[in-house]
């Protein structure tokens, strides 16, 4: 009591304005809309469906975001018709192996043709995404649909005991406060958040973090894998395994969690469920570990999810790895119909063997390995932390990182026709805002950017031999060597 009671005096929470003050005093059940009680509570019923009834209201759902795209969405009017598909001809959700796929690129080069014309028309926003490929490209989400996607995230989580409003402390990449206070309080309408800022975060400055986090007594924590491997390293190092007792939760996010990350996390905080989550910035596909064990359930209310054999394109059998190709149900602005992620996983066993539900389930998200660059101090960054979900990239066909020495780091961009001087300094003004003084950004314009022999673009290529306590960050088996 004594450690929380010097805690509370010592932590000042940094809030930008003052109407940041006010927007953290707003409770989170405010901040939500009809769209997220309307499908939270479809949530709640379906959530012990049985499989007959699942699956006529999934094929419901499929009809008709297939028909509104054949509709509104010229870019699927005309590849519907190229490839002699007719809507009506959907009468189980095996014909959704009848539509045409997909891709980033597509959306990318005419994002135009794969606007719908028809409603939602109003309360919609530009979304971009380069995601772990290095591929930019944007669309277009009502607003609702974050609502919408909240209520998943909330279900999720109350797996492991989360509860909406609950307070969470977030270790996400985010650049805010200074090295003296790293951190910021704000509600959103999941919870009331404090967020820590990773790019601080030393052995030296733990203190802080930990004074913080026993001022504002999370029940849970918010964060990408490698930045919680960290925090919980240094953690252990200080002595203070276990000595964050009122937190429940971790829940991981937005790179692969590694089993030796798990471990860590675990260690550091015995009394808390480590919980994973995988969904992407288009809203495409979202799973879930189990709430009696470490395998991913993909939400069935979400979208069909389907795991392909990269081979013979067809349905990947249980234990092998493929592509996560994702249909969503939800987002009527830019649908995203038989989407290929570039993401991986390996396909687990369904039903569930340990909770019995009739979910398609994934023993392990394979995509989405995290990477990092070290700044001149000897800090980590996570690659992660620096997508950047606004117009910035919309000139560049394809980027690069790549990391030759400490604290350099270079970005290449292969360009767009339209893409002037102009754009390369914004992009050199903003990644260096993003990436702090002690790293150094140089942005070269390159003709194109080279493919791994397997086809496939690195988002950063990491010349240095990179380790940090846990495991190397390119140990794709999950296990230290």
């Amino acid at each position: 009591m004594l450690v929380h009671q010097m805690a509370r005096r010592l932590f000042r929470p940094v809030l930008g304005s003052a109407a940041g003050r006010v927007n953290a005093r707003i409770p989170p059940s405010l901040k939500v809309g009809r769209e997220f009680r309307t499908v939270r509570s479809l949530l709640r019923d379906s959530s012990d469906w049985p499989l007959e009834k699942l699956h006529a209201w999934q094929l419901e759902r499929l009809r008709s975001v297939v028909t509104h795209a054949a509709v509104h969405v010229p870019g699927y009017s005309r590849l519907f018709r190229d490839a002699g598909f007719d809507p009506r001809d959907i009468r189980s959700l095996e014909d959704v192996r009848r539509l045409p796929f997909t891709s980033k690129e597509m959306f990318r080069d005419a994002l135009a043709d794969f606007t719908s014309g028809g409603p939602p028309r109003f309360g919609r926003m530009y979304v971009t995404t380069g995601g772990s490929t290095g591929i930019p490209f944007g669309f277009n989400q009502h607003k609702a649909l974050f609502d919408l996607d909240a209520a998943f995230v909330v279900e999720a989580w109350g797996l492991a005991g989360f509860r909406w409003g609950d307070r969470v402390g977030i270790l996400r990449g985010s650049f805010v406060g200074t090295a003296e206070a790293p951190f910021r309080q704000y509600n959103e309408s999941l919870y009331r958040g404090l967020e820590l800022s990773t790019y601080y975060l030393t052995p030296e400055s733990y203190p802080r973090y930990r004074n913080a986090l026993h001022a504002f007594r999370p029940t849970a924590l918010h964060v990408y894998p490698s930045a919680g491997h960290i925090f919980a390293t240094l953690a252990a190092e200080a002595g203070d395994a276990g000595g964050f007792p009122e937190i429940r939760a971790i829940f991981t996010a937005s790179e692969h969690l590694h089993p030796w990350q798990a471990r860590s996390l675990r260690k550091a905080f015995p009394q808390a469920r480590v919980f994973d989550l995988y969904s992407n910035a288009e809203k495409a596909v979202f799973t879930s570990w189990c709430d009696r064990a470490d395998v991913h359930h993909a939400w069935p209310q979400y979208g069909i999810l389907e795991v392909l054999d990269p081979t013979t394109g067809q349905d990947a059998a249980e234990g092998a790895v493929g592509e996560i190709v994702a249909t969503s149900f939800w987002n009527l602005a830019t649908p995203f119909l038989r989407y290929r992620t570039s993401d991986r996983a390996r396909v687990g066993t369904s039903p569930c063997r340990a909770c019995g539900r009739p979910w398609k389930t994934l023993s392990r998200i394979e995509g989405r390995v995290q990477e990092l660059v070290v700044t001149a101090d000897g800090r980590f960054i996570s690659m992660t932390a620096l997508n950047m979900h606004n117009d910035l990239f919309d000139h560049v066909r394809q980027f690069q990182f790549t990391q030759r020495e400490v604290g350099r780091l270079e970005l290449r961009v292969a360009p767009k026709p339209d893409f002037t001087p102009e754009h390369q300094q914004r992009i050199q003004r903003e990644m260096e805002s993003k990436l702090g003084t002690a790293m150094q950004l140089e942005v070269i314009v390159v003709d194109a950017i080279p493919r791994t022999r397997a086809g496939k673009l690195r988002f950063l290529e990491q010349y240095l031999p990179i380790q940090y306590e846990g495991g190397p960050v390119d140990d794709d088996s999950g296990e230290q060597p």
